[in-house]
């Protein structure tokens, strides 16, 4: 009690002419039409503009609800397009009947982790077991691959990204049907190698798309790998040497589509076959 008594004698200047300046601008509105007028006119404009801030901030705190619900419904139409093999005249249909069959399962996923300048690159997504996903499951974009799925936990899963030494990725030339195995020589994450293209293939130009051959159990066939840069053949040997530009940037990526072939397992199952003949 004491310390607030000493503090209203300290203050109580400063305490009273507020107070006077209070009831003064009260008497001003209160008795004075036209100032009365702009008082609550300039009110209102204040009143307003802290409503459009709130707005403002719910909705910038709502766009990622949004944009995770977009992101689901493109996977879905992205998904149909893949199963239904729309860009290809050889359409995948069902033994039982004469409906397109669902081979692929896709679902948006966000990028936790990333890394791009080792020799072993790997990335961390935001989707595990409690969202289905399995292991060796292909990770792709609208503009191209990504990886492989190859760990698994409850909400995240681990992927071995195509800037990898030991990726080997089925693909081929589109203009030429020719099929060869993509790997990640060099330190650039912009450019890969297509090896085991004969070298009676020709011609092969700059330029030339390169997509998934579909000869993996992971990937779809047909998705966008990037195209040529360059192309010859080193003496002594039967093959081309071809550098490709990836057509996506993976050090940019922030959302990706998780692909699970529901024909995986028959496929292996298949090639066991020819495996152990």
């Amino acid at each position: 009690m004491r310390r607030l008594i000493q503090l209203f004698f300290r203050f109580g200047g400063l305490f009273l002419f507020l107070l006077l300046e209070g009831i003064a601008f009260f008497m001003v509105v209160q008795y004075n039409k036209e100032q009365k007028a702009i008082f609550f006119n300039s009110l209102s404009h204040l009143s307003q503009y802290f409503e459009d801030k709130s707005h403002a901030i719910s909705y910038h705190f709502s766009l990622e609800t949004e944009a995770d619900s977009l992101r689901k419904e493109n996977s879905k139409f992205k998904q149909l397009l893949i199963s239904l093999d729309i860009d290809y005249t050889d359409k995948e249909v069902s033994v039982f009947d004469d409906a397109p069959f669902q081979q692929y399962l896709l679902q948006s996923a966000k990028v936790i982790k990333n890394s791009i300048h080792k020799n072993h690159n790997y990335l961390i997504l935001d989707r595990g077991t409690e969202d289905g996903i399995e292991k060796h499951s292909a990770v792709i974009t609208d503009n191209g691959i990504v990886g492989i799925v190859i760990e698994v936990r409850k909400k995240h899963c681990l992927v071995m990204s195509i800037l990898h030494r030991q990726t080997r990725v089925s693909s081929a030339l589109k203009n030429q049907n020719a099929h060869g195995s993509l790997i990640w020589k060099d330190l650039n994450p912009l450019k890969m190698n297509l090896e085991n293209i004969p070298k009676h293939i020709q011609p092969i130009e700059r330029g030339d798309t390169v997509l998934t051959s579909g000869y993996s159990a992971m990937f779809p066939e047909g998705l966008v790998v990037g195209t040529v840069d360059s192309s010859w053949i080193e003496q002594g040997k039967g093959a081309h040497t071809i550098t490709i530009n990836l057509n996506e940037d993976i050090s940019t990526l922030k959302y990706v589509y998780i692909v699970t072939n529901l024909m995986r397992a028959e496929q292996l199952e298949l090639e066991q076959i020819i495996n152990d003949e």
